[in-house]
């Protein structure tokens, strides 16, 4: 099976995240919350993960942190059970 190439870019508006076969773009008001999980952050709606995005999406570590930062500021309940964003 060939590998999933993936890549994201964030804003105030929502995410966007592009893939080999295809390219998705969500308002943060779609997400209730969010997790973080062995490194990837799942962005949830009720009981199901909508969609995940990890380091390996963004071009740097800044970004990826930025990324994160973004995250939590923007879908309501923020990173629920999990540790604080460090950078």
């Amino acid at each position: 099976m060939p590998k999933l190439e993936r890549s994201g870019l964030v804003s105030p508006q929502g995410i966007y995240i592009k893939s080999t076969d295809c390219q998705t773009e969500l308002e943060w008001s779609h997400f209730d919350r969010a997790a973080e999980i062995d490194g990837a952050i799942g962005l949830c709606k009720g009981r199901e993960v909508i969609d995940a995005i990890s380091r390996s999406m963004f071009e740097s570590d800044s970004v990826w942190y930025a990324a994160k930062k973004m995250v939590l500021e923007n879908v309501p309940n923020g990173f629920k059970n999990s540790r604080p964003v460090s950078r």
